[in-house]
């Protein structure tokens, strides 16, 4: 029984997070951008998946959260890596390239031990962190509670090396956009190149089938077996000297249908974890 309630929930999860998604893509048909952008952020949170999270990329470039989309194509071509999927693997780097030339980039890199922010934003030592053009404070607290707060600008195609020591006006960029080469807006440039990707809910279907078939098959065993053990201990019972509950037509009929009340509890327990399986593996 606690398969076939975890089962229960993760189709709940499922068909709520389908549902989200079907509803942002929706709303961003009709033009509800920022509703939109919650809905699939909803999806994922549910039941996180590939096809929702590319979707909420695009929807907050569209936003024109510029640092946000940055960051979460870079979370789709990760994951698109990891599944071979190259057409979004494709989408995801046309579109880091084309954030990559209007945003400036700022490499963490602090001593062990040093709590940082950005921006009042905590960050980690190592992450590249995604900054619109112009003047931000980073803010270095070291064990001891020494704090250090630097002022640093950072300009469109540019990426700076962050860190307590280094970070100076005089900090020179580790790469540089080209000179002379004019960008178009995000927003403009994203509505001209849509995704061409498609809700995750087709290949669930299957998964999904397999659960609830096989937690129907498992409620009607378990009650099917339960009825006919009982209904065969009583006859048992009677076969004994026990009071008379129970007719030898029952008797019968529940030793027909034990067998078959058992092989359905078991038949749907095995389909509710090969489908659980398929689900996991779908995504």
């Amino acid at each position: 029984m606690l398969a076939l309630a975890i089962a229960l929930t993760v189709t709940s999860s499922s068909a709520d997070a389908v549902a989200a998604f079907k509803r942002g893509r929706d709303l961003l048909a009709k033009g509800s951008t920022a509703e939109a952008c919650a809905a699939f952020a909803e999806s994922h949170r549910l039941d996180p998946a590939l096809g929702a999270l590319i979707n909420l990329a695009e929807c907050t470039a569209k936003l024109n959260d510029r640092p946000r989309a940055f960051a979460l194509f870079t979370e789709v071509l990760a994951w698109a890596t990891r599944k071979g999927d190259q057409p979004r693997i494709a989408v995801a780097r046309e579109r880091l390239t084309f954030l990559r030339g209007q945003l400036g980039l700022a490499v963490i890199d602090s001593p062990a031990g040093v709590t940082v922010t950005v921006d009042r934003v905590s960050v980690i030592t190592g992450q590249t962190v995604p900054l619109e053009p112009g003047t931000h404070v980073a803010e270095f607290v070291s064990r001891d509670g020494t704090v250090e707060t630097r002022t640093f600008a950072v300009n469109a195609g540019q990426t700076l090396s962050l860190s307590p020591q280094a970070l100076s006006p005089e900090t020179k960029p580790l790469e540089q956009a080209p000179r002379g080469v004019v960008l178009e807006p995000a927003v403009s440039r994203l509505e001209t190149a849509p995704v061409q990707s498609q809700p995750a809910a087709p290949s669930r279907a299957g998964p999904t089938a397999t659960l609830l078939a096989g937690a129907v098959f498992a409620v009607g065993g378990a009650f099917l077996t339960g009825w006919s053990t009982d209904v065969w201990n009583r006859g048992e019972s009677q076969r004994r000297g026990g009071p008379l509950t129970v007719t030898q037509a029952t008797y019968e009929t529940a030793g027909t249908l034990y067998p078959l009340g058992l092989g359905a509890l078991v038949g749907g327990a095995l389909a509710l974890a090969g489908g659980v399986l398929w689900l996991m593996l779908s995504r």
